[in-house]
């Protein structure tokens, strides 16, 4: 919609006074010609030169401040993981030296000292769980073993013990003939 139609619906008793008005069309400015160049050299003064190199130094300072507190964030982290390894290892030492004093673990398989160290290492619970389910080997000293052969029970013992030869032989000569037979 044009300004014309726009006031002659404002003011419909002006519509003949609205059609005289000439179109108007904002006035162009005169061409010109190229405008003056502009200096790309601007004098500063030495003031401002003084404020540039005095931020450079101050900035240097903090680059310099934040390298340092890095460096030591990097040694204390390097400080942290390093006893938090020892730590580890401690709690390992003392798990299998835990097992070895319970007789879980031969004191001198190194072997199996390994593979449960390696173990722990990984997963430190379920090589604990693992070492304390062994069953605790028998005392050299006092070892009893029992076989069952044809339903009796046999008891071995590092006691001596008597053996009546004569009866020993009626169960062999016995076991023989039925054999035979």
């Amino acid at each position: 919609m044009k300004i014309k139609e726009l006031l002659k619906l404002l003011f419909p008793d002006k519509h003949t006074d609205i059609d005289k008005l000439e179109d108007e069309k904002p006035a162009t400015p005169p061409a010109t010609t190229t405008p003056p160049a502009v200096s790309t050299e601007t004098k500063l003064p030495a003031e401002v030169f003084q404020l540039v190199e005095s931020m450079k130094a101050e900035n240097q300072k903090l680059l310099d401040a934040l390298a340092a507190q890095t460096k030591k964030d990097e040694d204390r982290e390097k400080l942290l993981a390093d006893q938090a390894k020892a730590a580890a290892k401690a709690k390992i030492d003392a798990a299998i030296q835990k097992a070895k004093d319970e007789k879980r673990i031969p004191a001198k398989d190194e072997a199996a000292e390994a593979r449960y160290r390696k173990l722990m290492e990984v997963d430190f619970e379920n090589g604990e769980a693992a070492l304390n389910a062994l069953p605790k080997i028998a005392d050299s000293n006092s070892t009893q073993s029992s076989t069952k052969t044809n339903d009796v029970k046999t008891t071995t013992t590092d006691t001596p013990f008597k053996v009546d030869r004569t009866a020993l032989k009626d169960a062999i000569s016995a076991q023989m003939e039925s054999y035979k037979n």
